[in-house]
């Protein structure tokens, strides 16, 4: 019987890393990649080098599979995401994430760099997305599906996990970070938005706007991976200052917040070490 093209995907990583278990994984957005230089005992394999992907050439995204090990925690980051707007087929995303869920993991925590529709949280700002509205009028679960990754029809009520979000906002609180919450708006890109657009999308409930991200988010929902998604605030949306938008401002602006952000991500990792764990049991004795 022949393998399906995410089984295909699987069985080629687990060649090269044959004993690599994850117990999380990372999916890193614009500007943000640098998380993964942090791991030790690194495997990195090309996006395109995988069975079925067709990888992405947008500045700031490496395409790249990294598996590695931070604090004693295994950790599967894909640093760089792809895109629809890219001409990038639906499948190629969905055997990246999908292979996360192969090599082990049962959570994946997943950063973008979004735009603010709130005048309260501007460009510099961490958010911690707890809902979204697909505005792409567009499904990457739509065709047929393979009973064996996830149901045919997949409820989103519960997208984002609770208990991962309560850990983020109890480490930022530690660091003195300020993490605030609210919902995504996903647009199709690649045009930035208008400021027509912008008012209505504030009206709609939106907190945050990418192009990004809710793809990602529904095929680990559809596999069965617990979620988190953290997004850096890098400009307030069209027509909320008087500043032109563009990629390469998306790139520097996410620089800055990726120090905090990177450390964030560390820190929740770090408390699924197994040195956690006895640390705090020694305390607890």
């Amino acid at each position: 019987m022949a393998q399906s093209p995410i089984q295909e995907a699987i069985a080629y990583v687990k060649r090269h890393a044959p004993d690599f278990k994850a117990q999380i994984g990372v999916i890193t957005g614009s500007g943000l990649s640098a998380f993964a230089d942090k791991l030790d005992h690194r495997i990195a394999i090309e996006y395109s080098e995988i069975p079925g992907v067709v990888a992405g050439e947008v500045v700031g995204h490496s395409s790249r599979l990294i598996l590695g090990e931070y604090a004693g925690v295994s950790v599967a980051c894909l640093q760089g995401r792809l895109h629809r707007y890219e001409g990038i087929p639906y499948q190629s995303m969905q055997i990246l994430v999908n292979l996360l869920k192969g090599v082990g993991c049962e959570s994946v925590i997943i950063t973008n760099a979004s735009g603010s529709l709130r005048e309260d949280v501007g460009p510099g700002e961490l958010v911690a997305i707890n809902d979204h509205i697909n505005f792409s009028f567009d499904s990457p679960l739509q065709g047929p599906n393979d009973d064996a990754v996830g149901p045919r029809f997949v409820s989103l009520t519960n997208t984002y996990d609770q208990e991962m979000r309560d850990s983020f906002q109890a480490l930022a609180k530690n660091m003195n970070v300020t993490l605030h919450e609210g919902v995504y708006l996903g647009v199709s890109g690649p045009c930035f938005e208008t400021p027509a657009e912008i008012r209505m999308f504030r009206q709609l409930g939106g907190d945050v706007i990418g192009m990004s991200t809710i793809p990602d988010v529904m095929f680990a929902k559809h596999c069965g991976l617990k979620v988190a998604v953290l997004a850096a605030i890098v400009n307030l949306g069209a027509g909320m200052t008087g500043a032109e938008l563009s990629h390469e401002h998306t790139i520097s602006e996410g620089k800055k917040c990726e120090d905090r952000m990177t450390k964030l991500i560390l820190e929740y990792i770090e408390q699924l070490s197994p040195l956690a764990s006895q640390k705090e049991r020694e305390i607890n004795v």
